[in-house]
């Protein structure tokens, strides 16, 4: 199909769509925590979108699928208005429920909810984009070097701690079809995620649309087997696997 590529396991992404980035999908920062596990058999072939009207056709498809109810809907959308509303207390308290606010408590119900209803139809290539923030405080402020190249020698330190590991994601995972979306920034990660994982394409009902977002849960861990630096040496392309 036009606009869709099947991608082999070891490939890694390719950054050179550079685009103005005001969106929900960038989370940053981050509290996530990485340890060595054994990676599993997985199938090898992903489908990869590089065509926008194709991935909104694909999108619009698998959300009319969902049968979100109303409530179910206005906290995805409240989620997606300003996602460290409710990411940043999940984070903060490692995933547990206990310490936030009855209103919050109240939106992370219905949207822990609506992935009863929100699978993927196939094995699929989902992207994100962070800030430096995402590597953490040791990293944070190391990594980019005054011209915004990536600084080679942090990055090795930054290998060695996270390559072939896994990183547990206590807040809910905003990432998008499509890897345009994050072509300014310094860290983008190609998620591949399995068939019949939880998550759901949530564009028609975000605040803001036209971002081609899928929402995967909280408390999800996904191994990241490769990192490299960019060509034009101001990103780090990540590839990572997300654990059903």
């Amino acid at each position: 199909m036009k606009g869709i590529r099947k991608s082999i396991l070891c490939l890694v992404l390719s950054a050179g769509v550079i685009a103005p980035v005001t969106t929900s999908i960038v989370q940053s920062p981050q509290k996530c925590y990485a340890c060595t596990v054994d990676k599993g058999s997985y199938a090898d072939t992903f489908t990869e979108f590089t065509n926008v009207e194709e991935a909104k056709k694909w999108g619009n498809a698998q959300y009319k699928k969902y049968g979100l109810s109303k409530p179910e809907q206005e906290a995805i959308k409240f989620y997606t208005r300003d996602a460290s509303k409710i990411n940043g207390p999940l984070r903060a308290n490692q995933g547990n429920e206990n310490g936030l606010s009855s209103d919050i408590l109240q939106k992370v119900k219905l949207i822990d909810q609506s992935f009863s209803k929100m699978k993927m139809p196939q094995n699929i290539i989902l992207f994100r984009g962070d800030d430096p923030a995402y590597l953490g405080p040791e990293f944070q402020d190391k990594i980019l070097n005054k011209d915004g190249t990536i600084n080679r020698d942090v990055f090795e330190q930054v290998k060695a701690k996270f390559l072939k590991k896994d990183r547990t994601e206590y807040g809910y995972i905003s990432t998008s079809l499509m890897s345009a979306q994050f072509g300014g920034r310094p860290i983008v990660t190609k998620f591949k995620v399995t068939n019949g994982s939880k998550g759901g394409y949530i564009d028609p009902i975000s605040y803001f649309p036209g971002q081609l977002e899928v929402l995967l849960p909280r408390n999800n861990s996904y191994y990241i087997s490769d990192m490299q630096i960019s060509p034009n040496n101001r990103q780090i392309m990540i590839t990572a696997m997300i654990f059903k």
